[in-house]
C-alpha cells in the first residue's frame, strides 16, 4: 500500500521539523498561556512577582518546547548532525572580532543611554 501522495526517505528530513515545530508551538502555546496555570500562579504570589514569574516561565517553556525538544528529536531520529543545525564549535578570529565589535556597541549604547530622561520617566512608572 502506497501512501498519497507517495513520501520518500529523503523526504522526512523536511517533513520530520517542520512536524516538530508545529507541535512544539501548539504544546507552547497551550501551556504558557494556560489560564488555570496562570490563575494559580497568580493566587500563590503577588502582583509583581506574578508578572515576573509568568514571563519567565513562557519563556523557559518556549525555549523547551521550540528548541530544545525538536533539535533533540531532530538529532535522534535523522541523519543530521550539529553542523547541520548551525550550530559549530569552531572558533576563529572573524569569530572574536564580531564577538567583541558588538559588545562595544551593546555597552557603549548602555552606557550613555543610561541616564536619558526617558529611562529615568520609565523606571519611576513601573
Amino acid at each position: 500500500m502506497t501512501s498519497f501522495p507517495p513520501v520518500q526517505n529523503e523526504d522526512y528530513s523536511v517533513i520530520v521539523p517542520i512536524a516538530l515545530a508545529t507541535m512544539g508551538y501548539l504544546l507552547y502555546w497551550y501551556i504558557s498561556f494556560s489560564p488555570g496555570l496562570l490563575k494559580r500562579v497568580q493566587t500563590a504570589s503577588g502582583k509583581f512577582s506574578f508578572s515576573l514569574k509568568r514571563v519567565l516561565f513562557q519563556r523557559l517553556t518556549g525555549i523547551l518546547f521550540l528548541g530544545i525538544i525538536p533539535s533533540f528529536i531532530t538529532l535522534l531520529f535523522l541523519p543530521f548532525d550539529m553542523n547541520n543545525l548551525g550550530v559549530n564549535f569552531s572558533f576563529n578570529s572573524a569569530t572574536l572580532i564580531w564577538i567583541l565589535a558588538l559588545s562595544i556597541v551593546l555597552i557603549s549604547l548602555s552606557y550613555y543611554s543610561r541616564n536619558s530622561p526617558e529611562n529615568k520617566r520609565r523606571s519611576k512608572l513601573s
